[in-house]
Formats: C-alpha cells, structure tokens, sequence
C-alpha cells in the first residue's frame, strides 16, 4: 500500500503511527492511525512497516494474523505501569461479530488496577481495524485438496 506521508507521535510516554494516504484514496482509509499505542518508538516503527504492506480490503479493514494481533495486544499492555502482569489469552476466530470483528480472546489475566480501562479504546480499535485469515476458507482448501 503507497502512503502518501507517515509519521510516528508520542502522547504521554506512549508511540503510535499515523498515515495519510493521499487523494485518491476511499475516505475510510485515507488517514489511519495504529490503533494501539507502543512502549517505544522503535515498536511503532516495526508496527507501521507490517502495516504498510497490507493491503485494505473493501470494507477498509486489513487481514493481519493471529499472531500479529496477539502481539498488538501485548503492546497495548506493555511498559504500562498500571499493566504489569496483565496478559490477553491467545486470539481465536469466531463469526464476525455486530462490528464486522471475527476475532477474539476468550479471556485475560484478572484486571490489574484498572489496567483494561487504559487499553479499552485501543481494543476497540483493533477490532475495527483488522480481521484474521477466516478459517472456515482455510478448511474449505483442506477438504477440497
């Protein structure tokens, strides 16, 4: 996906990417943020490379894997003093949801001390902004090969 500018901006601490996409981009995507915020710098910068070669679908989300979104996750959470010991379980799929989402974690280390308030948005966020492989194509290919 061609951007047409980037930047990394830190808010209290935290570091997160926003790209702009130019004018002949569909309104959904043309400004984008990370939906997460990171603990360093160089974590935006590894984030928004992988975001860069994704590429939207027609509903303006973006497909990352399991494992990208577990570790989105985790970098919600990381370096967040009120988030120490908090983890996610790992993401499952699941039909898609009243948001389009069709992922989710089925549960997480108890809240430590309001830790999942700070993170709430940021959630959210992901779940509006990315999808995972659908596994039901996945097992289509497994019994038609």
């Amino acid at each position: 996906m061609d951007a047409a500018s980037w930047d990394i901006v830190e808010a209290s601490g935290r570091y997160k990417w926003l790209v702009s996409f130019g004018s002949m981009t569909p309104a959904p995507l043309s400004v984008r943020d990370s939906a997460v915020s990171f603990a360093t710098r160089d974590e935006a910068e590894k984030d928004l490379g992988a975001f860069l070669n994704l590429e939207p679908r027609s509903d303006g989300t973006f497909v990352r894997s399991k494992t990208d979104i577990d570790e989105l996750l985790a970098a919600a959470v990381r370096g967040r003093t009120h988030c120490e010991g908090l983890w996610f379980a790992k993401v499952q799929w699941q039909e898609p949801d009243e948001v389009g989402c069709n992922w989710r974690f089925s549960n997480f280390r108890e809240d430590v001390a309001g830790c999942v308030g700070l993170v709430l948005s940021e959630i959210d966020s992901l779940r509006r902004m990315y999808r995972i492989p659908d596994r039901r194509h996945a097992l289509l290919r497994r019994l038609l090969s």
